[in-house]
């Protein structure tokens, strides 16, 4: 009832609730009185009864207090059990103790309770964690025989120590796989090599690696070891194999070849060898000793082409005359079997000494091909005709030549740092052709400058020459026409077109000496001269200021005054030689033609008509007609009748 009554009480303080219970005694008390009253009971009996209320309130009173006693009690020993339990939980998880931040007994007992209870979950997830992490570990430690991971035992794990542990197994399973893939590949490797060279499987590892299940094989580092041996192993025979039947084939090989055995032969033998295998070997062996056996029936034969071959490997090796003058049985004729033995085992030394220095010779001859394709373009600058060619020849020729130059010193750098290591190995100078081999660059080079400079002076003299002859003869005059197959001339028309000016001022220069030569004997050697400038009064010609007319040029003196040129005949004299000729009088008319007015489509290039007996001589005598441009220059007096029948310039060329 008092339960009851206290559910329906409102929210008070403390005070107002002792006072109300005091009132409600008071009024309590007072009822039971005026009942007792009502009662007739006597004052003894009042006085019991109130003592007997006031007891039974104590003892309730007495009873709660006791209850409530108990369960303060209760709440502090939970609080410290909970601080306990979740001190050793923190310690077991390795994190700091929980502290609770609330004030009051039953806010921090449930605060404990509830962190104790997340900790809790946690302990056993990371318990769970660890379980089912171990064991995979533990079935990738079986198959590789690896360590696992420590963790103490009955200890909860800490977060790191879980990542850890993954990465551990991350790493246990990609070791796994790697060693797996490795597995199989020398399994197969092993597989095809036992094949190759016909051998069977003889110990219990190779039927573990070869016969059983892969997925069963133990990766562990060990076997993984012996694995390797075994397929280096079998590597090692098969190489052996292969070197061996390489030394019997080039032996056979090199039989063959002196034995002049057809293609179709050798061919069909060699079809027969597909393997590495004990019968091939047995199969090349047999072919060996029938190839010896025709030998000795052949020993001149044989001693004549080994010598060919000894001779081939010399030049290869850079042997000089001495070293090869040593081995005198090159030139015995004493042919027998020790004299093809000496042979033989000459011929193998040099190669033993090639193959033990393959990699300098070898860039000895390198650069010797690099040298040759310097000379190679050294002597293309020298050609006149390299600058006809068509389609950017040239261009790539430079971009060769440039490509070589760059290489060439690169080779002959890292050829000497060979041939010091060489020589250091060894404790002697290498030698090429009877020659220290930096010698040898050395000498080459100075050799090449030396042309090089010689080439240069002969050239200067060359053109000091030519200057003279210019000076004393004129120029060299310039054909007109091309020549059948000649390459596209790459000027421009107005080029020609001022070329053809030139040619045609350098072509009168020559026809003045020539006509000073074949002039006619009646007319006057000064006649056919003709001044820088002259006045020309013909009708059909311009009027031309004469050059001593300009006010402040010096007149110089006309060409005909001063003679004919140094080196040339006189007019006397060469109507002298062509005196007894059949037709000179045609010679000398063909030296003064008639003066004609050249058409406008000539334009100084095709010449005027001749006999021809004239063109005739002409082409004995070595000369060339007149174009229409040089009969204009010369004199009005001394022309001659020509023939209209006579071909053209064109045609004369054709000649």
């Amino acid at each position: 009832m008092l339960k009851m009554a206290a559910t329906g009480v409102p929210k008070k303080t403390a005070g107002e609730h002792m006072l109300e219970v005091k009132a409600y005694l008071v009024e309590s008390l007072k009822k039971l009185d005026g009942i007792w009253n009502d009662m007739g009971l006597p004052e003894d009996q009042k006085n019991s009864r109130v003592n007997l209320v006031f007891m039974y309130i104590r003892n309730v009173i007495d009873e709660m207090v006791t209850e409530e006693e108990t369960r303060r009690n209760t709440l502090k020993e939970n609080i410290e059990q909970y601080k306990s339990k979740l001190s050793q939980l923190c310690a077991e998880l390795h994190v700091a103790p929980i502290q609770p931040t609330a004030s009051r007994l039953y806010e921090i007992e449930r605060e404990l309770s509830q962190s104790l209870t997340s900790w809790r979950k946690v302990k056993e997830s990371r318990l769970s964690d660890l379980k089912e992490l171990k064991g995979i570990e533990q079935a990738l430690c079986d198959i590789m025989h690896a360590t696992p991971f420590y963790i103490q035992s009955g200890s909860v794990p800490t977060q790191e120590d879980l990542d850890k542990l993954r990465k551990h197994i991350d790493e246990l399973a990609a070791e796994k796989i790697k060693r797996y893939e490795t597995f199989l590949a020398q399994k197969e490797a092993i597989e095809r090599i036992l094949e190759d060279i016909g051998e069977e499987i003889t110990t219990e590892f190779e039927q573990d690696v070869l016969l059983e299940d892969p997925q069963c094989f133990i990766l562990s580092s060990s076997n993984m070891a012996k694995l390797n041996s075994l397929t280096q192993e079998f590597k090692a025979k098969q190489a052996a194999r292969i070197k061996e039947m390489d030394g019997l084939k080039e032996k056979i090989e090199s039989l063959w070849n002196r034995l002049d055995v057809i293609m179709e032969e050798r061919r069909q033998f060699l079809e027969q060898i597909w393997d590495h295998s004990p019968a091939s070997v047995a199969t090349l062996k047999e072919e060996l000793e029938k190839c010896e056996a025709l030998k000795f029936e052949h020993l001149q034969d044989f001693t004549v082409k080994v010598r060919e071959e000894l001779t081939q490997w010399w030049d290869k090796c850079h042997y000089s005359q001495k070293q090869r003058s040593s081995f005198t049985a090159f030139t015995s004729e004493d042919y027998s079997e020790e004299l093809l033995a000496q042979h033989e085992a000459a011929l193998e030394e040099v190669k033993q000494y090639y193959t033990e220095n393959e990699h300098v010779l070898k860039k000895i001859e390198k650069r010797a091909d690099l040298w040759n394709q310097m000379l190679a373009f050294d002597a293309k600058e020298n050609d006149p005709n390299r600058y006809k060619n068509r389609g950017g020849n040239l261009l790539a020729e430079e971009r060769e030549k440039k490509k070589v130059l760059h290489q060439l010193p690169k080779v002959e750098e890292q050829l000497k740092n060979e041939v010091e290591a060489w020589e250091e190995e060894n404790g002697r100078k290498f030698f090429i052709g009877g020659m220290h081999f930096f010698e040898y660059c050395r000498l080459q080079w100075e050799e090449y400058k030396l042309s090089k400079e010689l080439q240069k002076q002969q050239r200067l003299e060359q053109k000091e020459k030519d200057k003279q002859s210019e000076i004393r003869f004129g120029s060299k005059p310039t054909p007109l026409k091309r020549r059948i197959g000649a390459t596209t001339p790459s000027q421009t028309p107005k080029q020609r077109k001022l070329n053809d000016t030139t040619r045609s001022a350098t072509r009168l220069n020559s026809l003045s000496r020539i006509n000073s030569v074949f002039t006619s004997p009646v007319t006057p050697a000064k006649s056919t001269r003709t001044p820088l400038r002259q006045t020309r009064t013909a009708g059909n010609l311009p009027t031309v200021t004469p050059q001593s007319s300009r006010k402040g040029v010096v007149p110089r003196t006309p060409m005909s005054a001063m003679g004919p040129p140094r080196g040339t005949m006189s007019t006397r004299s060469a109507a002298r030689k062509l005196k007894d000729t059949p037709k000179a009088k045609s010679c000398v008319a063909l030296a003064s033609p008639k003066l004609k007015q050249p058409s406008s489509k000539y334009k100084g290039k095709d010449v005027l008509k001749r006999s021809q007996s004239e063109l005739s001589l002409c082409k004995e005598n070595k000369l060339r007609p007149y174009t229409s441009d040089e009969i204009v220059s010369q004199p009005s007096g001394s022309s001659t009748d020509l023939a209209s029948d006579v071909p053209s310039y064109k045609e004369f060329e054709s000649l």
